[in-house]
């Protein structure tokens, strides 16, 4: 996150949006697609409203992160919609060109697609040992190799702490 978040901190309007996008591995299609009634704050869930495929329709549990993200989106009599700009929908085009890539250069970062915010919540998910076989079904991928080959490869360092771990167990073992 510490490399999204000088990003999101500068967004002002748009750190509501940063913030879900991380804090759910949410498409930026269905962030966008997502109504109120697909949101229940008191369970600290969202449906996501699944596009890509029929089984991409979900239930994410959200983070404080996530659940503040929502609360902090004034709601607008025009729309639906939870992300929206004075009641109007979020263009995607503006929003990549005008806010995605100055965020970027902001945070001093290589240019890459908002999309690449999946990822991010792929490894953030890792880091803490959630079972990486659990990302297919949490982010709606249609095969269970790709966090194995996209997201596995980043938690290298989770390596290192496993032998750390497997040493101190084996040391306390045979001390």
């Amino acid at each position: 996150l510490a490399e999204v978040h000088p990003g999101a901190e500068g967004g002002g309007a748009w750190a509501p949006l940063f913030g879900f996008l991380v804090h759910t591995g949410a498409r930026p299609a269905e962030a966008l697609a997502l109504e109120h009634r697909h949101v229940d704050l008191d369970a600290r869930t969202v449906e996501l409203p699944g596009l890509k495929t029929d089984l991409s329709w979900r239930t994410v549990h959200l983070t404080s992160r996530g659940v503040e993200a929502i609360r902090s989106v004034p709601r607008a009599i025009p729309t639906r919609k939870v992300f929206h700009v004075g009641g109007r929908p979020v263009s995607w085009p503006y929003f990549t060109r005008e806010v995605w890539h100055p965020a970027l250069v902001l945070a001093k970062l290589e240019p890459r697609a908002p999309y690449f915010l999946r990822r991010i919540y792929a490894f953030h998910c890792l880091q803490p040992g959630v079972p990486i076989a659990t990302l297919p079904r949490q982010m709606s991928q249609s095969t269970y190799d790709r966090p194995f080959i996209t997201d596995g490869g980043w938690g290298t360092h989770m390596s290192a702490q496993a032998a750390a771990r497997l040493d101190t167990g084996i040391a306390g073992r045979y001390t």
